[in-house]
């Protein structure tokens, strides 16, 4: 009888010695995720500004790269009429002195 007695107040002795152990474990990952969120909040702000930046950058690039579009488009159909005319005039211009006589 004193023996099983006894067996029972070992096991009672070693289960709340467990669940202690187990808390303070708990309550340093509390800390943890509490040190780790203001450091995550303050990597999430950097990334933001550098998204910011780069957006800002991208849209200057591509406003400048329409506009260069643009101008290209131009020259290409300044030029396409200037040939246009060069081989007008040539056609007129029989003895290619780059004038055009009354004659001519």
């Amino acid at each position: 009888k004193e023996e099983t007695k006894e067996e029972p107040k070992e096991e009672t002795k070693e289960e709340p010695k467990e669940e202690t152990k187990e808390e303070p474990q708990d309550a340093g990952k509390k800390d943890d995720n509490d040190a780790e969120q203001p450091a995550t909040q303050q990597t999430f702000q950097k990334v933001q500004m550098k998204l910011s930046t780069l957006r800002t950058i991208l849209d200057r690039e591509a406003r400048s790269w329409k506009q260069a579009m643009l101008l290209a488009t131009k020259k290409t159909s300044a030029l396409t009429a200037k040939s246009k005319m060069q081989a007008l005039f040539a056609k007129f211009d029989k003895d290619k002195d780059q004038l055009l006589s009354k004659r001519e």
